[in-house]
């Protein structure tokens, strides 16, 4: 999956992400040997991107906190962004509302 660089709209990096408890990790490799960062799903929404849904097979979606804002990301077809999607926001349901914490 691609995510949008920290303070710009059209770079996009390729990461590795995995989800654990209640984040979603992110790593430069396929390895996954060291950790490059990681984004709080507490109070999170995934959703599909609405400014840019599908770009030159680039199916964007955003990922939302009522405090710490939006980061965009892509994947490659339609049903793997439907994925992430769906985890991510099952993830954040079984969370629960009694957590908090920052993205």
């Amino acid at each position: 999956m691609y995510k949008c660089g920290k303070g710009t709209t059209a770079l996009f990096q390729k990461r590795f992400f995995a989800i654990s408890d209640t984040k979603l990790l992110y790593y430069s490799d396929e390895s996954r040997q060291q950790l490059k960062g990681e984004y709080s799903l507490v109070g999170a929404s995934a959703k599909v991107s609405p400014t840019r849904a599908n770009a030159r097979n680039q199916y964007h979606f955003i990922l939302q906190h009522p405090t710490c804002g939006v980061r965009e990301f892509y994947a490659k077809n339609n049903v793997r962004r439907s994925q992430w999607i769906d985890t991510i926001n099952g993830t954040v349901e079984k969370i629960g509302p009694s957590v908090s914490g920052p993205l």
